[in-house]
């Protein structure tokens, strides 16, 4: 029978009329007031997993954006969100992991997902009897999902029972519930048995079906090393680290692989690589049990981020806001816990809570995108002065998006500084080409009493059109 090998190795887990232009005066963002309850609703779009798409031709009704009570302004309540993690004992973070897995299976005593979280949680804290009961519960609620019964399987591995993981496993696949974790632990229980021959098939057939899993390929690795098919082993982990060169496990086996072939030199190499890699061993600086204690934090702020989606989806709101602030209390810069708290308020229509909190979330993650959720939000609290600075690091931070641009020129275009609101306009057009983008052009030429840049626009933006409607009926047809 195979040795097992270390689980922590193994398991890495807007046609206005024309007006006169007011270039070279500075921009009055007081008079674009009487235009921020249609831009406000426009901003609506911003939500996450939506990035905004000014109207070109007429700001957006309330009907076709929806509910409209969502869009309604309303007073801050959040109090300031927290700024530095709290401390709390190995006993408490335990004593409250414990009170929130109680409140999700009682709460919700036929959600799947409720009992995915308590048994995720229970797994990472090694409470593996408890584990297996409530990813079994899983299974009889959504007994056609794939995760509940790879957590069962990997709690019977991780007690040393591979053979009743491999049953887990086979069942599953047997019903036609595949997974490519699923997949991995399939291959890792079988090598755990010594069946490396049909450990290598599972592994070349998962392989066909994820060609993409790291952790397929490095187990195929790993089972050509048991089996002493250097030549293949080195290609297999040579693949792996073009695609992650950060790999130190990986590289460590390759080194281990090379000096096998004979190949001392490039061993010697990756030993070296190996060694350079090497991070800073927190033991230095921390005790164990400041370790343990951080690593728990993590486990808990995880399962309350989950838990409040749980809460939400059943109506919860309270709740689900309560959770989630307490995962910030704990981990102030959670990007997760910022984005569910954002995506909520925007819901209940508390757009300046949901300002506050997106402002620390560019704060985590400044990327283009963020920028421009925290801009639609500025926008809807008439704070236009933020919200163009907002774009404008939008801009920086993704020179090629055209969205920045296209709200830049809506902005500029709304404040009759007409010179600036072309320029982005014409860069909108550069960059996404569409039909509203060239219809946002042709709204401001028109306004710049420029004939010849509207009638061009317009026929450019028919043009984008057809080729819209042209690729929309061949998705359809691919359908």
């Amino acid at each position: 029978m195979t040795k097992r090998r270390d689980s922590q190795s193994r398991r890495s887990k807007p046609a206005p009329s024309p007006a006169a232009s007011a270039e070279g005066q500075p921009i009055r963002w007081h008079l674009v007031g009487t235009l921020i309850a249609a831009i406000a609703a426009a901003a609506a779009l911003v939500g996450y997993g939506l990035g905004w798409w000014p109207p070109p031709t007429d700001v957006p009704s309330a009907e076709q954006l929806g509910d409209g009570e969502s869009l309604a302004l309303q007073p801050a309540r959040l109090q300031n969100l927290p700024v530095e993690a709290e401390f709390a004992t190995v006993e408490q973070l335990r004593s409250e992991a414990d009170e929130l897995s109680r409140n999700l299976r009682e709460r919700f005593p036929e959600s799947a997902n409720a009992f995915y979280i308590a048994a995720r949680q229970a797994s990472q804290f090694r409470q593996y009897e408890e584990a297996a009961g409530w990813w079994r519960r899983a299974i009889e609620l959504a007994p056609e999902l794939p995760a509940p019964r790879a957590g069962l399987a990997n709690v019977q591995l991780e007690q040393g029972n591979a053979v009743d993981a491999i049953e887990i496993l086979q069942t599953a696949l047997e019903k036609g519930i595949r997974s490519a974790e699923i997949q991995v632990l399939l291959v890792q229980a079988l090598q755990e048995t010594g069946e490396l021959e049909e450990a290598l098939n599972v592994c070349n057939s998962a392989l066909s079906r994820y060609p993409n899993n790291q952790t397929l390929l490095q187990e195929r690795g790993q089972i050509h090393m048991q089996q002493q098919h250097w030549e293949l082993a080195r290609k297999d982990f040579e693949q792996l680290l073009e695609r992650t060169p950060q790999a130190r496990s990986v590289r460590s086996s390759l080194a281990t692989v090379l000096a096998r072939l004979g190949e001392d030199t490039l061993a010697a190499e990756q030993r070296k690589r190996y060694e350079a890699s090497k991070p800073v061993d927190a033991s230095d600086d921390e005790d164990f049990d400041e370790i343990y204690r951080t690593a728990m934090q993590q486990i808990l702020v995880t399962s309350l981020v989950d838990a409040a989606q749980e809460f939400r989806k059943h109506g919860d709101q309270a709740m689900a806001e309560h959770l989630l602030v307490r995962a910030l209390a704990l981990h102030p810069l959670h990007a997760a816990a910022c984005k569910s708290l954002v995506s909520m308020f925007r819901e209940q229509g508390r757009v300046a809570d949901a300002y506050t909190v997106q402002k620390r979330l560019v704060k985590i993650q400044p990327t283009s995108d963020q920028h421009i959720n925290l801009a639609g939000f500025a926008i809807a609290l008439q704070k236009l002065g933020e919200a163009e600075a907002a774009l404008s690091a939008a801009i920086e931070s993704d020179p090629n998006s055209p969205i920045p641009h296209r709200t830049l020129a809506l902005l500029y275009l709304q404040a009759d500084h007409l010179r600036d609101a072309k320029s982005h306009a014409e860069q909108a057009c550069r960059l996404g080409g569409s039909s509203q983008d060239y219809q946002l052009l042709a709204r401001i030429c028109l306004r710049m009493n420029d004939e010849a840049g509207y009638q061009t626009a317009l026929q450019n933006a028919e043009d984008a059109r057809e080729n819209e409607t042209a690729r929309g009926n061949e998705t359809a047809r691919q359908r």
